[in-house]
């Protein structure tokens, strides 16, 4: 295969002086024309790289840049021109990230199914519930370690995503069981579900999970506040 036909790029976790996520990424920018997934994450890579990768890919699908040293700016262009195209985005950890940027995004990228804002400091409950509330089309979100993230998020996310699959609210420490309530009402068809690290988390809310979500087949409840009574009730 020709350099000029490469379409996905993976290069996570790289480390060494000169291999870096920019330096990769304005290598592939100058030749790989035809990308449409990207997964930089872990790589230091910064706006340089991001902006570069933007400008030159002809349609982005997926872009992971977990973990990555971005402001609002390569954000900012990379939806620009692939907003209507993006269907996977992370961007855990991305610290620097303002809530606004972010609405913008979730206003732009409407066709997202995959979303990993975990780690951001920045947001805020509103902006949260503004993202939810714009991208109906999410299958999967990915909200680990937001002190944002309280019952009212998850209220809307039930409610506006009826398509989500997979939630990931690891370490939020606002949450009760009123978000299981939630989740067991309005999606009942979800797979996936974490809620590790969410203390506040009791036998009742697990058993609201238990009795409606039929087709689960992942829940983390590690570190949460439930007792047996709560495990005998998924078991059984």
């Amino acid at each position: 295969m020709r350099l000029e036909d490469v379409q996905e790029l993976c290069i996570t976790c790289c480390s060494g002086p000169k291999l870096t996520g920019d330096s990769i990424l304005l290598h592939a920018s100058a030749v790989c024309h035809k990308l449409t997934s990207v997964d930089v994450s872990w790589t230091a890579a910064t706006d340089t790289g991001i902006i570069a990768l933007a400008h030159s890919s002809s349609c982005l699908y997926r872009l992971l840049v977990n973990g990555c040293h971005l402001t609002d700016e390569s954000i900012n262009i990379l939806i620009k021109k692939h907003g209507k195209s993006l269907k996977e985005l992370e961007l855990f950890g991305c610290h620097e990230l303002n809530a606004h940027c972010l609405i913008h995004m979730a206003q732009e990228c409407l066709n997202l199914q995959i979303l990993n804002i975990g780690r951001i400091p920045k947001l805020t409950t509103p902006c949260l519930i503004q993202i939810v509330t714009s991208l109906k089309n999410l299958r999967a979100l990915y909200l680990s370690g937001l002190n944002a993230v309280c019952d009212s998020v998850v209220h809307h996310t039930a409610r506006q995503c009826p398509k989500m699959d997979r939630l990931i609210l690891s370490s939020c420490s606002q949450l009760t069981d009123v978000s299981l309530f939630e989740i067991g009402t309005c999606l009942s068809t979800i797979r996936y579900l974490d809620v590790s690290g969410c203390k506040k988390v009791t036998d009742r809310g697990v058993q609201a999970i238990a009795l409606c979500c039929r087709k689960l087949q992942y829940l983390d409840l590690s570190s949460t506040g439930t007792g047996k009574k709560g495990l005998f009730k998924v078991n059984c």
